[in-house]
């Protein structure tokens, strides 16, 4: 199909000094990909697994191969993560690998406790309160300063008190995104573009060809994120950014009978975290919501409606 197969994930098994480590090969028939982020999908959720020294999955042959530690892996277990995953998957041989370096053992005189330099951090002169990209922490009053990610803290004498950071720099984009073909670009996309710094939630949307992003203008820029899905092989542009305040939504819902549908959608649906007001209406099976995406996003609505309440619920 024209696709190369590359090393995804290489954890240097050579490296290992565990006595008794038995590496062990597994090839694994993988059925249901349709295209490279398919295989991103499979290499980057197996590869990341503890125990999982490398794996290599092709697109053409629909097979993976996946080195393992055979203390924490079988051949079967392999097999059943990637089925898990949506996928057709099958498990073919297993064999043991050659030990690659000796079990190393440690001299008795290595075992001494080392000695430890004390690190400090670096002191600032200026009093500082709590910080927003950082905390304060006092010490023999000194005023030192230490990166703590969207929180905050103060110093006593005995005690600290933290604060998780006010979401109020918070704000939504949406994105267009050409070339997804099928779920494992919705996934592939949404698992590393929400890694990033500052990415508080994203909902991936195939039929439309869109991103919605909520995240924290203070690290990352919408015009970042829209790079960020380019360097993941898609073609991605900013449609709109701005505040994220509320946003809106109108869903058709079918399967309501009676008033008593309409109170059951309502009263369910504002309950939710998030949810700033729901009006349904009978006579046109439509819900009008509004939400703040830092919370809950249409895909969360959508499930409410259909999962809990089981009723049909769509765009």
């Amino acid at each position: 199909m024209g696709y190369d197969a590359k090393l995804k994930y290489n954890k240097d098994a050579s490296s290992s000094v565990d006595n008794g480590l038995v590496l062990r090969e597994a090839i694994i028939n993988i059925q249901g990909m349709t295209c490279h982020s398919c295989v991103n999908n499979i290499q980057d959720t197996i590869g990341s697994k503890d125990g999982v020294k490398s794996i290599v999955v092709s697109l053409n042959d629909c097979k993976g191969r996946v080195i393992f530690d055979s203390s924490k892996w079988d051949g079967q277990m392999i097999a059943e993560a990637i089925d898990d995953m949506g996928f057709d998957a099958t498990l073919e041989t297993v064999s043991d690998l050659s030990p690659l370096i000796p079990a190393l053992s440690v001299p008795p005189s290595s075992s001494e406790a080392l000695p430890i330099t004390k690190s400090r951090f670096a002191a600032s002169s200026k009093p500082t309160s709590i910080l927003r990209k950082s905390t304060a922490i006092k010490e023999n009053g000194t005023q030192l300063i230490m990166n703590l990610d969207a929180h905050s803290v103060r110093m006593g004498k005995r005690s600290a008190k933290f604060k998780h950071e006010v979401e109020d720099s918070f704000e939504k984009c949406a994105l267009s995104i050409e070339g997804m073909t099928c779920a494992s670009c919705v996934a592939y996309i949404e698992r590393n573009i929400s890694k990033l710094n500052g990415v508080h939630s994203i909902v991936v949307a195939l039929m439309s060809s869109k991103a919605d992003v909520t995240y924290d203008a203070a690290c990352i820029s919408a015009e970042q994120l829209a790079e960020e899905i380019n360097q993941l092989g898609y073609r991605s542009a900013v449609i709109d950014s701005g505040s994220s305040s509320h946003n809106k939504l109108n869903l058709s819902v079918s399967g309501m009978s009676s008033s008593a549908c309409v109170s059951r959608i309502e009263s369910h649906v504002i309950a939710r975290k998030g949810v700033e007001s729901c009006t349904v209406s009978l006579s046109t099976a439509n819900a009008f919501i509004e939400y703040t995406p830092a919370f809950i996003g249409p895909r969360d609505i959508i499930s409410i409606i259909e999962v809990f309440l089981l009723f049909l619920a769509f765009l």
